[in-house]
């Protein structure tokens, strides 16, 4: 589901960071290209079954491809001051936590859905069109909908994202 747009969100960053966004009045996406192998994709893929996702017979799993155009700024959800996010994204409890009210207009605003592949709608569907002996529901936005679908280790982060795909 989308996020509220009502409700406000929290990222954590450096002073220096603060600093960029500050001069620039910009603050810039991140694109899922640099976080492959922490669990970016290709869980989801795992997690959903997506073998041509992950087949490495034509040069290297596709889902690396597909994040060469997924690019995303992260925010937390909760306003309760969350130790890690202090450590891990605000210069280990030196920087900053700004509160912002997003409206994307052509980005999407989700939060991140943790691995649970048990819990998931895409994983029950395929389950039942399998049993009926028919080929499996791809949705058309799958790259994007994997882009918000996390390792469960990650779940104290309380993540929202909000993610733009380029389109070629």
């Amino acid at each position: 589901p989308k996020a509220d747009p009502l409700q406000p969100v929290y990222h954590y960053t450096s002073v220096a960071a603060l600093k960029r966004i500050a001069l620039s009045g910009e603050l810039h996406l991140y694109s899922v290209e640099k976080r492959l192998g922490q669990g970016e994709l290709d869980v989801f893929a795992r997690d959903h079954n997506l073998q041509g996702y992950l087949d490495v017979s034509v040069g290297g799993p596709f889902f690396k491809e597909l994040a060469k155009d997924l690019f995303y700024t992260s925010f937390a959800r909760s306003s309760q001051s969350n130790q890690d996010n202090w450590n891990v994204f605000a210069d280990g409890g030196k920087g900053v936590r700004l509160t912002i009210a997003l409206q994307p207009k052509q980005c999407e605003l989700r939060p991140i859905q943790y691995a649970q592949p048990s819990r998931s709608l895409l994983v029950e569907l395929n389950k039942a069109l399998a049993q009926e002996g028919l080929p499996a529901f791809v949705p058309w936005t799958i790259s994007m909908i994997g882009a918000f679908y996390l390792p469960s280790t990650l779940q104290y982060e309380d993540e929202v994202r909000l993610l733009i795909k380029r389109h070629q």
